[in-house]
């Protein structure tokens, strides 16, 4: 007997070993770069990006262009490995909860606005849009979080209605919804494009931008070379088209802790825990 239980305690331990050997340590895994994209279109400038940093020498960089939201927010939720170019909410949490580390932000702010077709002669007001169809972004980005929140009576509500572009939503003729949720730069490009057609029922408040965050043991010597690779004309070109999904100006400038406090993650907070 004394016998079988130290054969069966060697192999345990020896099955315990082999585990500890064949799984990955962090320090050897590739570090993904997730960004979110609107549009399939986007992809190109996400290879781009990859491609530009390879030949400054981050190999290690695997660049992700993120189409579908759910494994994306799941991982900043959860705190996986990796860097990240996440919303003003979404940075918070990943700072408050999981230590991550701030490296740059888009210069210009970010804002959300509620429109309507000024046509539609029954929306004047926000409360108008009470049990009325809101187009907006998947669950949970900031511009669906923000909806029921921007009614003056808090028993309104609206029925949210998530799509892939709220821009084109706006501009169809047989669009499902009476109202749109949709950040203050993309409202002004679409004002430019169809003068006259939409009205603004409400904005929210302004926010520091999205922002480069990284996991906190992806090493200083990496994010110190990211850092000075990112603001080379090369990369600024290419990431470009990415950044312009969330800003005009797509500027970076260094991101601090104190950027996002613990105020913008409170969206988040009945769906993921305090």
């Amino acid at each position: 007997m004394r016998s079988l239980l130290k054969i069966t305690f060697v192999l345990l331990l020896v099955t315990v070993a082999s585990r500890a050997l064949a799984a990955p340590s962090i320090g050897t895994m590739p570090i993904k770069l997730h960004f979110p994209i609107e549009s399939d279109s986007l992809k190109k400038s996400a290879r781009l990006v990859q491609t530009r940093l390879h030949a400054e020498g981050l190999d290690q960089i695997e660049v992700v262009a993120v189409r579908y939201l759910h494994n994306y927010q799941r991982s900043l939720r959860k705190g996986h490995y990796g860097i990240y170019l996440a919303a003003p909410h979404y940075t918070a949490w990943a700072l408050k909860e999981h230590n991550f580390a701030p490296i740059f932000r888009l210069a210009e702010p970010l804002k959300y606005v509620i429109a309507a077709h000024r046509s539609n002669p029954r929306v004047f007001e926000i409360n108008d849009l009470d049990n009325e169809r809101v187009c907006a972004q998947t669950p949970l980005n900031l511009d669906y979080l923000l909806v029921n929140r921007a009614f003056d009576k808090p028993l309104h509500s609206a029925d949210i209605v998530s799509v892939r572009s709220v821009r084109q939503e706006m501009l169809e003729a047989d669009s499902p919804c009476v109202g749109f949720a949709i950040s203050d730069h993309y409202f002004k490009e679409m004002a430019r494009q169809r003068p006259g057609r939409f009205i603004r029922l409400q904005q929210s408040k302004v926010y520091n931008n999205y922002a480069l965050i990284a996991h906190p043991e992806i090493p200083a010597a990496m994010l110190g070379k990211l850092r000075s690779v990112l603001v080379k004309d090369t990369l600024r070109k290419a990431l470009k088209p990415l950044f312009s999904q969330f800003a005009n100006r797509t500027d970076l400038i260094e991101a601090k802790r104190e950027d996002y406090p613990a105020s913008y993650l409170q969206p988040l907070v009945a769906y993921w825990g305090d």
